[in-house]
């Protein structure tokens, strides 16, 4: 599958099954690599720290398995795909 075309399955599920529709980072955009790891950036409303919807994508990622979430800069989110 299409690197782009997963982004999109990715946050689609994530609105569907929790509820929480996350923007793209418009600084650090597309999809990247750490190491052989694809990833993309999105942008919380609040400090990661403060976020409850940081907490809530925590969990729920945690318990899905099907992506991984990393703290990437003070609102940003990279989600690895």
């Amino acid at each position: 599958m299409n690197l782009i075309n997963k982004r999109k399955e990715t946050l689609t599920i994530i609105e569907e099954q929790i509820g929480l529709r996350l923007d793209l980072c418009d600084h650090f955009t597309g999809v990247k690599f750490m190491g052989s790891k694809p990833y993309f950036n999105v942008i919380l409303k609040d400090k990661i720290s403060e976020s409850l919807d940081y907490d809530k994508l925590k969990r729920w990622s945690d318990k899905n398995k099907s992506f991984k979430i990393e703290n990437n800069g003070l609102k940003r989110l990279a989600i690895f795909i």
